[in-house]
């Protein structure tokens, strides 16, 4: 890496942070702003209310809204998927900064013997930013582990059968301070999840006991992940207090 680009890179953070700064203190000292809700995370509303000296800044849950199952299917049957083998589920919207390919970067790597028994599902739309790589990998991984691609929307009845057949839920994701839809999800069908252990994401994961965090994506420590996965018992803590009810009530009680 050069030196030009490591000072233009110092500098485009430095600007960010400042961007974000200069926000900040619209937020503090206009008194357009009331209040100002920081979602789903109880620690930065009061640290922002710290460094910048005010009562402005809120916490506000994240509310989880419980799929209802109309049709739930059963995927391991469909799919001729046994008791035994764990189900491995990547959900949502595929796209680089999911980790979608990391996902089949880390399956390409693997041996045949560490992946069987495993099987891998990726439900939603892939997204054109990967879709190329994407489906050269997935070629490339024909016969060395079974795999399930769904590319399309996913309706709520789907989404339940994918929850309701599956083992644990992966989501590598890069963009790890900011929260995710799955892991209410994954509240709601008891089933654990694996994430960085960075942000606000492994930081939600881990106070409310959801799944399992990892501090590099490396091979043998998402194997060891997987094998956890299986023993795992979620809380429902994070269900009992992200309800529409209390994410309601707190933005009426600014009203």
């Amino acid at each position: 890496m050069s030196m030009n680009f490591v000072l233009i890179e110092k500098l485009i953070i430095k600007k960010f942070k400042n961007y974000y700064i200069f926000k900040f203190l619209i937020f503090r000292h206009f008194s357009c702003f009331k209040y100002v809700y920081v979602l789903n995370d109880k620690f930065a509303f009061k640290y922002f209310n710290k460094i910048y000296k005010t009562e402005k800044f809120k916490y506000l849950s994240d509310p989880i809204i419980p799929i209802k199952i109309n049709n739930n299917m059963d995927l391991r049957e469909s799919l001729g998927i046994g008791l035994k083998e764990q189900v491995v589920l990547h959900f949502g919207a595929m796209t680089e900064t999911k980790g979608t390919l990391k996902i089949l970067d880390f399956l390409n790597e693997a041996s045949e013997i560490e992946l069987e028994k495993k099987v891998f599902v990726f439900a939603g739309v892939v997204k054109s930013d990967i879709k190329k790589e994407f489906y050269k990998l997935i070629e490339e991984l024909n016969g060395k582990c079974r795999i399930f691609v769904f590319d399309d929307f996913v309706d709520f009845d789907f989404t339940a059968s994918l929850f309701n057949s599956s083992d644990v839920v992966f989501c590598p994701y890069q963009r790890v301070y900011q929260s995710s839809g799955v892991i209410g999800y994954c509240v709601q069908f008891n089933k654990p999840v694996i994430v960085p252990n960075q942000g606000l994401l492994g930081k939600l994961v881990r106070n409310n006991k959801i799944g399992i965090t990892y501090e590099k994506f490396e091979s043998q420590i998402i194997f060891d992940a997987l094998l956890k996965a299986k023993k795992y018992r979620i809380s429902n803590n994070y269900l009992t207090h992200h309800t529409i009810e209390e994410f309601s009530s707190t933005i009426l009680k600014s009203i």
